[in-house]
């Protein structure tokens, strides 16, 4: 700015390199989910990744990562599910008052196998109380479970995934659902959901349902990649 800019001396050339960016987009289909569910009345919460190792059932504790030297016992582990985490931030809201909530997390959970940790992205949905805040036009409605699927099958549609190709099956004793459903393509695994226990539910003295989908979220984006239409 001293010397003045017309004063600086351009090159002959300029040199430039391509950018890569994968196919698909993993942070680009995440913004559009979630600006899909901002949209719609959910909330985004991030919830700590160290968890209370009490939480879980005694089928899973073989396979927790624990921590060798814990702040405190309630963060003794790494969580196994994004249920609990989740359900903090729904207690935490109830007993606020804030009693119609539509939460939406990305998130991580962690397994040790053997020698090996495993850590799996996913995509946590949780809805409970009425479907919307009270209008003298419209009359309240508790939320269920078609109005969550249709928000979790939306989100998948935005992404690209064909849910004809997929299949639905009862959920019969799952440990964190009383009912529900489960989408897997072929032998894979993409998503569940139903309605929580009672049991998880009285654990953090929340007294009213709550539905819950868990989308398996890289199983989901490599549909979007093996979908050539």
């Amino acid at each position: 700015r001293i010397s003045g800019l017309n004063n600086i001396p351009l090159p002959e050339k300029l040199s430039a390199s391509l950018s890569h960016a994968p196919v698909p987009d993993r942070e680009r289909m995440q913004h559009a989910v979630a600006d899909y569910l901002c949209g719609n009345g959910f909330f985004e919460i991030m919830s700590n990744s160290l968890t209370n190792g009490d939480y879980s059932d005694i089928a899973v504790q073989q396979n927790e990562v624990r921590m060798l030297n814990p702040l405190s016992a309630e963060l003794n582990v790494m969580r196994t599910n994004m249920l609990f985490s989740g359900l903090e931030a729904v207690a935490y809201n109830i007993n606020r008052k804030q009693e119609d909530l539509h939460l939406f997390e990305f998130g991580k959970t962690y397994l040790k196998t053997a020698d090996k940790y495993e850590e799996v992205v996913h995509l946590a949905l949780f809805s409970t109380g009425n479907t919307h805040a009270e209008h003298w036009q419209e009359k309240q409605q508790k939320t269920n479970f078609y109005f969550l699927k249709a928000f979790v099958e939306n989100s998948l549609k935005r992404l690209g995934v064909d849910l004809g190709g997929l299949i639905t099956l009862p959920l019969q004793q799952h440990p964190l659902f009383s009912d529900g459903i489960a989408y897997t393509a072929g032998s894979t695994s993409i998503m569940s959901l139903g309605k929580v226990k009672e049991t998880h539910l009285k654990r953090f003295g929340v007294k009213q349902e709550v539905w819950h989908a868990d989308v398996l979220w890289e199983e989901a984006i490599q549909l979007v990649a093996g979908n050539k239409t």
